[in-house]
């Protein structure tokens, strides 16, 4: 560790790309199932917001009003657990912990989904909203814990741009090289595979899945299980 900065975990890629499956498919279930709602998209939430307070629709507010509540919370939570002044040894097992945390509040939001049965509306219906984007919240610190330069699992805005950037430049011969072609290879990835999990996701609403909401549990804990093959070949 230098400088106070994590050392990046090996093989960070796949691990990256199953949190943006995750993210991709909370965001997907719970604006077409939750109500018009994002579990980690929070400018989105921002915006809905924006909208259902102009219209005065109180209601429609309280839904994003939740999400933002939710993921503060899980991001707050996350960043008490993290120190990046910590060991590499320690922040190894930090980035276990954080992972098996957001697995425990996506699958309590299923379990309760599935026991309720799809709410619409009531103490249930805010209770998923707020456990999906609490996860979502302890996602954004567990990716920036991985410390891959320029990715992140849960906004892209900033992502796409520097996807553009970068091969604008090479394309223009400005800048090259096998740092930067990585760089940019591993954000395109990562987006692709925030995509595939909103598509898959939305694919399965429209096929009545009855086990969709376990996707994203799936996506994390096969995420930790990258992470934790890689620390193995790493100490090897």
């Amino acid at each position: 560790m230098t400088d106070g900065v994590a050392a990046r975990e090996p093989d960070s890629g796949l691990g990256l790309a199953f949190l943006a499956v995750a993210s991709g498919s909370a965001d997907v279930i719970a604006f077409l199932m939750l109500g018009h709602v994002f579990a980690s998209a929070m400018t989105g939430n921002t915006a809905l917001l924006g909208i259902a307070v102009s219209q005065g629709d109180m209601v429609a507010a309280s839904q994003p009003v939740t999400a933002l509540i939710g993921f503060i919370a899980g991001a707050v939570l996350a960043a008490a657990i993290y120190n990046p002044k910590d060991s590499p040894l320690k922040l190894a097992t930090v980035l276990r912990t954080l992972l098996l945390l957001e697995i425990l509040c996506l699958g309590a939001f299923a379990a309760l989904w599935q026991i309720a049965g799809h709410p619409s509306g009531g103490p249930v219906h805010y209770s998923l909203i707020l456990l999906c984007s609490v996860a979502m919240g302890v996602q954004g610190v567990a990716a920036k814990r991985i410390n891959a330069p320029g990715v992140n699992t849960i906004v892209f805005t900033s992502t796409v741009v520097a996807i553009v950037l970068s091969t604008t430049e090479i394309l223009l011969g400005r800048v090259d090289g096998p740092v930067i072609r990585s760089a940019t290879k591993r954000q395109a990835a990562v987006f692709g595979a925030y995509g595939a999990g909103a598509l898959i996701a939305g694919l399965l609403i429209w096929s009545k899945f009855p086990l969709l909401v376990w996707m994203p549990v799936a996506a994390v804990t096969l995420s930790l299980v990258c992470y934790e093959l890689a620390q193995r070949r790493a100490a090897l």
